[in-house]
């Protein structure tokens, strides 16, 4: 039984080492679309880019720039809509 139970929490474990990652990332488009949507929240600009630095980061320095620009861009078409 504590085999069956360790090896639950292991896979709880690597789901959420595999999860919270995918979460970060994918969580900056949001963010995106709210900079771009909403005057009120311009003013986290500097918070936003200091939270997200490790995707600018990988946007400036590895070869995630093409993905992580059309996904942005995604967000900033969708916040231009009326």
């Amino acid at each position: 039984m504590s085999d069956a139970k360790g090896s639950s929490n292991s896979a709880a474990l690597v789901a959420l080492i595999v999860a919270l990652p995918l979460l970060y990332a994918f969580s900056s488009g949001p963010v995106v679309f709210a900079l771009k949507k909403f005057p009120a929240v311009r003013h986290m600009e500097d918070a936003a880019g200091t939270f997200y630095a490790p995707m600018i980061w990988l946007h400036e320095n590895a070869a995630l720039k093409r993905p992580l620009n059309k996904y942005w861009e995604w967000w900033e078409k969708l916040a231009a809509k009326p």
